[in-house]
């Protein structure tokens, strides 16, 4: 089974100060997944990347108290990708 996932974001706030620099640009964020489950229905073993393109994403930032000018930032996950195995029994 193959899925694939896109959303699109346009212009954001990350901030209630209206600042340009609080401003996270629109992205897009791709997802894939493949996933093998033999007739047996036993085990599947799924493959996954998230973030395909490795998008640079804020998520919310904030003025720094102690040091004006400057702004902290938290960013969203980088590419990630791994593979999954389940079991039933």
């Amino acid at each position: 089974v193959f899925n694939a996932r896109t959303r699109y974001q346009s212009d954001t706030l990350t901030a209630p100060d209206f600042l340009l620099a609080e401003v996270q640009k629109a992205y897009w964020i791709t997802d894939l997944q493949v996933s093998f489950t033999p007739t047996s229905d036993r085990f599947s073993v799924t493959g996954f990347v998230n973030n395909l393109s490795n998008k640079i994403v804020i998520a919310n930032s904030q003025l720094n108290g102690q040091s004006p000018g400057l702004i902290a930032y938290a960013l969203r996950a980088p590419r990630t990708y791994g593979i999954r195995v389940g079991v039933k029994f």
